[in-house]
């Protein structure tokens, strides 16, 4: 259940064509300072640098929503979703429990974390000539 809603819905557009959506929010039970991202990209048709550009939004905002670290939760079958996490510094936290596809598999789900702070930011590292001490 969401009960206060933070979304940042950046969806990322080239030629008119949805490319990619992310979302980031809170859910009850949850510590009121752990983000819950979600992000998706169109099978087939994804560029390099969406997900970055996307990230790069969702980071930039997730601090002034109050949130000190983001969750994401990727199934273990999903190798693109998981390197993508990985690219964005995000770390293995948590294996969750499995969940059963349509037909009968069953897959592991795998927690990663990133704690913001202007050490672990890897896009800011990557994609700013300034230093942390800079901004």
């Amino acid at each position: 259940m969401i009960i206060r809603t933070a979304t940042v819905s950046d969806a990322a557009e080239i030629t008119g064509r949805l490319l990619g959506y992310q979302s980031l929010e809170y859910y009850e039970g949850l510590p009121k300072t752990l983000g819950i991202i979600a992000a998706f990209s169109k099978v087939g048709g994804t560029k390099r640098g969406v997900g970055t550009a996307l990230f790069s939004a969702t980071h930039a905002i997730a601090p002034k929503l109050g949130f000190t670290e983001i969750d994401a939760t990727i199934r273990a079958d999903n190798t693109g979703g998981l390197a993508y996490y990985s690219k964005m510094g995000f770390v293995d936290h948590s294996m969750g429990k499995s969940m059963q596809l349509a037909d009968g598999t069953s897959v592991e789900r795998i927690s990663k974390r990133l704690i913001l702070s202007s050490e672990t930011n890897l896009i800011e590292a990557k994609h700013s000539s300034e230093t942390p001490r800079q901004r």
